[in-house]
């Protein structure tokens, strides 16, 4: 059903993206786009759980400043040369820290739900200043942002309750090993 839903939503999303956007990817970026994230995807499921590692891990909200501050800093990012360096940077910093903190003992879900969060929460608040892909009223844009904006905060708030109990790992000691 997911599969099916991200189809969906991918076919969806770029065929209202073409007929409303005069840019056109080549044949040859569709293809790689494709093939990159289907290789992402593979690589991501096919990698070994490793979680029983040693070493602390920063606190969850530790996690989620990190996050923060990224996603920030890649919003912000110019669109430039030097703002694409900014976030390959971005992301190679990133997938290092989770390539070593997520295979430690001490990595609990809710570590893995404050990285996915901040990425929630970034994307919800750059709606705000982001110009509508369809033109509608102020008042109609900043209504269907809030609204999107409480779903996220009401998201990661259930899910913040279900991972309770699965996160009782005391993760406050030393985070610099």
């Amino acid at each position: 059903m997911t599969a099916v839903l991200l189809v969906v939503g991918i076919v969806g999303n770029a065929a209202f993206q073409m007929g409303n956007d005069p840019f056109r990817a080549s044949t040859a970026q569709f293809v790689a786009t494709v093939v990159l994230a289907a290789l992402a995807a593979v690589v991501g499921l096919r990698l070994p759980r490793r979680a029983d590692l040693p070493g602390a891990v920063p606190p969850p909200w530790a996690i989620g400043l990190i996050g923060l501050v990224a996603g920030v800093l890649a919003e912000l990012a110019p669109l430039s040369y030097g703002g694409v360096a900014v976030l390959a940077a971005l992301w190679v910093g990133l997938a290092a820290l989770a390539a070593r903190w997520s295979v430690r003992a001490t990595w609990t879900p809710r570590h893995t739900l404050a990285a996915a969060a901040v990425a929630l929460v970034t994307y919800a608040w750059h709606a705000f200043p982001e110009t509508p892909v369809v033109p509608v009223p102020g008042a109609v844009d900043l209504i269907g942002n809030a609204v999107f904006a409480l779903g996220a905060v009401l998201l990661i708030t259930m899910a913040w309750r279900r991972t309770a109990a699965a996160s009782t790992i005391d993760t406050s000691s030393d985070i610099s090993s």
